[in-house]
Formats: structure tokens, sequence, C-alpha cells
């Protein structure tokens, strides 16, 4: 089921960038990345990026009604034991990830193999069939789902030693704060930033790749604490690991999104 609905995304990818749908952004977004690239380099990163969305699109359809036993066994968890150790701090547990890979199935099947549920944060999105059918598929482990204007309840649920868990690589408001990510300054979103100095939470940045058994391979990457962290450095942390992920597999990032579009 999975290898048939891969295959099906990855047709329409393909389809999608002849026909140039985000192609331009996608472009553009890879030669402010990779100024040194040739051409020839950013088309072949930008149609691998496209396989990878329509990976992504199909396996959500795997996700949202496969069997949860069958995706855990296609998961493997690298270092488990740093979430375990920054959970069992005491303090709450902020995971930061990204639009990388497969996110969602980081989230269902991370849950899964931690045994360990996550609060995920989510825009405030009204109600379509779309985000029903993603609030169905985040749910099946037992995660539960946080908007993002509701800080409160992100701050009781650190302070009651749990973890959240947040993507943070979208476009941040002009006002945000800005950090050093693939070689421009550009606004980050302060969230993750500014739970951990409000709660004293641990941070991890989560990273999620294709593996050679076409499963997913899930590593955490430990953001160190200190008293003298800031908005500042706190966020140009997670996004210094998104940026070494980025460079080392760029096929693998939402490029077809105006990630510096408020500059």
């Amino acid at each position: 089921m999975r290898s048939l609905l891969v295959l099906v995304g990855i047709i329409i990818a393909r389809l999608s960038y002849v026909i140039g749908v985000r192609k331009t952004i996608t472009i553009e977004n890879l030669k402010r990345a990779f100024p040194h690239h040739s051409d020839r380099e950013i088309g072949v990163i930008a149609k691998k990026s496209y396989d990878n969305l329509g990976r992504v699109f199909a396996e959500m359809i795997y996700l949202r009604f496969g069997s949860l036993k069958a995706i855990s066994e296609q998961t493997e968890m690298t270092n488990p034991e740093l979430y375990h150790e920054s959970l069992a701090a005491g303090k709450g547990l902020i995971v930061v990830a990204a639009h990388y890979a497969n996110w969602e199935w980081l989230a269902l099947s991370g849950a899964m193999s931690l045994h360990s549920n996550f609060a995920i944060v989510r825009k405030n999105i009204q109600t379509s069939v779309t985000e029903r059918f993603l609030e169905h598929l985040r749910l099946r482990s037992g995660n539960t789902l946080i908007n993002t204007d509701n800080a409160y309840r992100m701050l009781r649920t650190l302070r009651e030693g749990k973890c959240i868990a947040i993507l943070a690589d979208q476009a941040a408001p002009s006002e945000s704060v800005r950090v050093r990510f693939l070689n421009t300054s550009v606004p980050t979103f302060e969230g993750p930033a500014r739970l951990a100095l409000a709660s004293g939470a641990e941070m991890l940045f989560a990273e999620c790749i294709l593996n050679s058994n076409r499963g997913y391979s899930i590593t955490f990457r430990k953001i160190e604490r200190s008293a003298s962290d800031t908005i500042e450095s706190l966020t140009q942390a997670h996004a210094s690991c998104l940026e070494a992920m980025i460079i080392k597999h760029p096929e693998y990032w939402l490029w077809q999104h105006r990630r510096w579009k408020n500059l």
C-alpha cells in the first residue's frame, strides 16, 4: 500500500514540477541558500525536493489509514535515551522540528517509538476537510494538539513535565528575532525560545530522514541550556541545527515555501 501511494505521489509531484507549480519560488530559494551552486545543481535538488514532497503527501494517506504497528516497525529511533533523559529532568521538554523529510511521520511514529506522546503545536486553521484529515492523522497515536495562540496551555503542559513539539522553520513576521540561516539574517519564530525561557524546559531538535530500508530514522540533537540564554541565542541554536541538516540533505526541505518573504 505504501509503495504504491508513494509512486503515485512522486509522479504527481514531477508533473507539478514540469508545469511549474511553485517552481519559481523553489529555484529562487535554492539560489539564495546555495549561491555557488550551478543551475544544473540547483535543478537536481529542486527535482528531488518535489519527489520528497510527493512522498510526504502520499505517506500522509498511509499514516492516516495504515497499520500503526507497521508504521512503528518502519521507524528507527537512533538515540531515544536523549529524549527520555531530557524529559526526566522534570521541567518539560520542547522538541523543535522542521518541514523536512516527513514531519508527520516524525510526530506520529516518533511518539509510538518513544512510548511518550507529544503535544503538537499547530496553526490556528479554520475547520476544513484537510484540517480534519490532518487532525485525525496526528491524534492516532495518542498525541494532542495545541493551537499557536494558546500559550497558557503550552506552559501548563511543560510545567506538568510533558513534551510539546513545534515546527519552527516557516516564514516569521518581520518583527521577529533575526538569526543567521542559510547565508541570510532572517526573522525566525520566537515561540520555542520564549517557552524555554519561561519554563526552564529542556530543548531538543529532531531530525527525520529516509533510511536505506525506505523507512525513517529519527535522531535528536540536544540544544544546550545555560543561565545566559536569550531568545536570540536559543533561536539561533535551533536554526543552526536545521541549517546543518539542509546542507547535508537539501532535497528533504520544503523549498516550495517563501521562507525569506519577510526580510
